[in-house]
């Protein structure tokens, strides 16, 4: 083989070799491309929000979440003027995902979806009458306003002086706004009457048109549960006179008044 031929085969093995690398090159930039491409396409840049398994949407970073739900919160108090506390806080899920236009959230649609989709406990008050629970009210105020309706159902006059006999407290309890009794809720329990048995034991000075007044019966009813009055009606002090009464279920009186457990003696 001369030189010349020789000198030829290794020029062509080196444009075969020097082929074959810039293939290589070209191939791995390519798929450098890719991954690049694909790296930017779907790098998880943000946080999906999953509260109850339902998907709310993407934010940009987590503290965005911690801020729309003290917000939330702050919101909540603000309207009704106490303690607010979310009890399902551990329903909402954060996981890495991609931010898109159509998946991104803004602060302001994530605190209204928290305030409206969230279950809150607020910080009310449980009426106890009688220490028997009654229900949820929203704050001590409502008892004044119930007073003043059942002062008026009883006496026509809402600005006579008086006060609940019924053992009446509240004690702090987190609630619901939607387990809340309203005003109207309570004036129709507090009315609501039981029949009662006493004895009356008449006093100086007593007519039967004083002792139904006192006992906000009629004189008939009380002429009915008593038949050994005469026909004149006439009573004579320290007589017992027999009386039933329909009791509300929480009682009032004028500051000036004695109480029923003042003026009669209950029957077991």
């Amino acid at each position: 083989m001369n030189k010349r031929k020789i000198v030829y085969l290794q020029h062509k093995k080196r444009e075969q070799q020097n082929h074959k690398r810039d293939m290589q090159i070209k191939i791995i930039s390519i798929l450098a491309l890719i991954i690049f491409i694909g790296v930017i396409l779907f790098y998880n840049n943000g946080y999906m929000i999953e509260i109850g398994g339902n998907k709310v949407g993407v934010i940009s970073n987590k503290s965005l979440l911690d801020e729309s739900i003290e917000l939330a919160i702050l919101q909540l108090e603000q309207k009704y003027q106490t303690k607010v506390i979310m009890v399902n806080q551990d329903d909402i899920k954060l996981f890495p995902y991609k931010i898109f236009n159509s998946n991104k959230i803004t602060s302001q649609f994530l605190v209204t979806y928290l305030r409206e989709k969230m279950v809150y406990s607020l910080e009310f008050q449980e009426l106890y009458v009688d220490e028997k629970s009654i229900g949820i009210i929203e704050s001590d105020q409502i008892l004044d306003d119930l007073l003043l309706e059942l002062t008026y159902l009883k006496y026509k006059d809402k600005t006579a002086d008086t006060k609940f006999t019924s053992n009446i407290r509240t004690s702090s309890k987190f609630a619901s706004p939607d387990e809340l009794m309203t005003l109207n809720e309570l004036v129709h329990l507090a009315t609501q009457t039981s029949p009662a048995y006493a004895e009356y034991k008449v006093q100086p000075g007593d007519t039967l048109s004083g002792i139904a007044y006192k006992l906000g019966i009629t004189i008939n009813k009380l002429a009915n549960n008593n038949p050994t009055l005469n026909n004149n009606n006439t009573i004579v002090v320290g007589d017992v006179l027999q009386v039933q009464l329909d009791v509300p279920f929480i009682q009032i009186q004028k500051a000036d008044e004695n109480s029923l457990e003042e003026l009669v003696t209950w029957q077991k």
